[in-house]
């Protein structure tokens, strides 16, 4: 249990920081060069749910019901539903798309974290795949 705490500490902590780093600005998955080794260390599932589920879908969520909540609430009195059960069903929505997209962001993080060109890294002079010059 104490390994448990001190993992969530830890990544609760990073989430701290990133968000007092970043003051408005958009925050790249990665963070800065300083964690990639750090990150690398997680695991790739581990580092998709906590930067890409956890990270990008919560904010992601809570955005979408906080500024959908009057939209949800002027619908389920048009269409003379049940406001708890119209409610329920927009938020569960919001959050499978939210999950969905986190995912797809925390993927495409850890394809960026593990990979070997990249931009601002040395590139294989014979891969044509690589360089944004004609072939």
């Amino acid at each position: 249990m104490t390994r448990q705490k001190a993992q969530f500490l830890s990544a609760y902590e990073a989430g701290r920081q990133a968000y007092l780093g970043s003051r408005g600005a958009l925050v790249d998955p990665l963070g800065t060069e300083e964690e990639h080794d750090r990150l690398r260390t997680l695991g790739e599932w581990k580092f998709i749910l906590l930067r890409g589920v956890v990270g990008f879908s919560v904010p992601m969520f809570l955005w979408m019901v906080i500024t959908h909540f009057n939209e949800d609430i002027q619908s389920a009195r048009q269409s003379h539903q049940n406001m708890i059960t119209y409610l329920l069903h927009s938020w569960v929505f919001a959050l499978g798309m939210s999950v969905f997209l986190g995912a797809i962001v925390g993927l495409l993080a850890w394809r960026r974290l593990t990979s070997d060109y990249w931009p601002n890294t040395k590139s294989d002079p014979e891969s044509t795949l690589t360089r944004m010059d004609p072939l």
